[in-house]
């Protein structure tokens, strides 16, 4: 078990963590920050953050394995500064706002049996177009089950659900939503 009183870990040159299924990261801010370059997150075990499950500055990959949980007070996951990608088989949650926010667009794959959640939307991607490929569950409990604030495309999948307090899914910009599950 990491725990921290400002983050669990905290990498200020970008970099990878590794957080095995027997492992258990915690933070008074983030779980994880990775900072000053790309950073990877290959999650097996739990991170918590009060504000942020995990939190990347300059772009990166999160990968949620089955069984995982990464969850935040604010976000699940936010990936700012460039380009990010959410690969969930677990869970992810973002109490107050977003499941999964990523500021400078990129790609989220929710798998079969996996859920993201968030107190305001179940997925943001904001600053460039965004793609979302869900197979499980998304919800956005005060706003949008999936958010594309610069465009993009929604893929539901036949086991897929997104669901939000407004909209299944808000589009701002050009793009498709392709659906055989359920919004």
């Amino acid at each position: 078990h990491i725990n921290g009183t400002n983050n669990g870990v905290e990498l200020v040159g970008g970099g990878d963590v590794n957080n095995l299924t027997t492992g258990s990261i915690t933070g008074g801010n983030s779980g994880v920050n990775i900072s000053g370059g790309p950073g990877s997150v290959l999650n097996g075990g739990s991170i918590l953050g009060n504000i942020t499950g995990v939190l990347m500055g300059s772009g990166g990959v999160v990968t949620n394995y089955t069984g995982a949980t990464s969850s935040g007070g604010v976000n699940g996951v936010d990936i700012a500064g460039a380009s990010g990608s959410v690969v969930n088989q677990g869970s992810i949650n973002g109490t107050s706002n977003n499941g999964v926010y990523l500021e400078q667009g990129g790609l989220t794959i929710n798998d079969s049996g996996a859920a993201i959640s968030g107190g305001n939307n179940g997925i943001d991607i904001a600053g460039a177009s965004g793609s979302v490929v869900n197979a499980g569950s998304i919800n956005g409990i005060g706003n949008n089950g999936v958010f594309l604030e610069a465009g993009g495309a929604v893929t539901n999948l036949l086991t897929g659900i997104i669901s939000g307090g407004d909209n299944g899914v808000q589009n701002n910009g050009s793009g498709q939503v392709v659906n055989a599950g359920r919004i």
